[in-house]
């Protein structure tokens, strides 16, 4: 495993945070620049009511000019190593089969996904 971005690891750092961290993440499927403004700040809102740190991948974050509020447990940016997210530290899941596919993978941490 590569380092990935210093500055993740320590956003993300169990010193940083002791409750762990989410990724939030649609992939490809949906493009949240389409997203209504509403959807975008309920999401912003209800993460910062999270104890976790919260890493969002979000292709053309950065030239949103309008993505406002932004809580102090969230980091926005346009790619995030997966691999190296999932692989950093222990996560946490209530889901059995999201940890059956997650041990699948060499990770050896439970994730959880939407089925679509």
């Amino acid at each position: 495993m590569y380092h990935f971005l210093q500055g993740v690891e320590k956003f993300i750092s169990k010193s940083a945070s002791p409750d762990g961290f989410i990724y939030f993440s649609f992939g490809s499927l949906i493009d949240l620049n389409n997203a209504p403004e509403d959807l975008i700040q309920g999401l912003l809102s209800s993460f910062s009511k999270l104890k976790q740190r919260v890493l969002i991948k979000w292709t053309g974050a950065r030239q949103k000019n309008n993505i406002r509020d932004i809580p102090k447990n969230v980091w926005i940016d346009d790619w995030f190593s997966q691999q190296d997210v999932l692989g950093f530290m222990k996560m946490q899941n209530e889901s059995q089969m999201s940890f059956v596919k997650g041990q699948f993978r060499h990770w050896k941490q439970p994730f959880s996904g939407l089925n679509t």
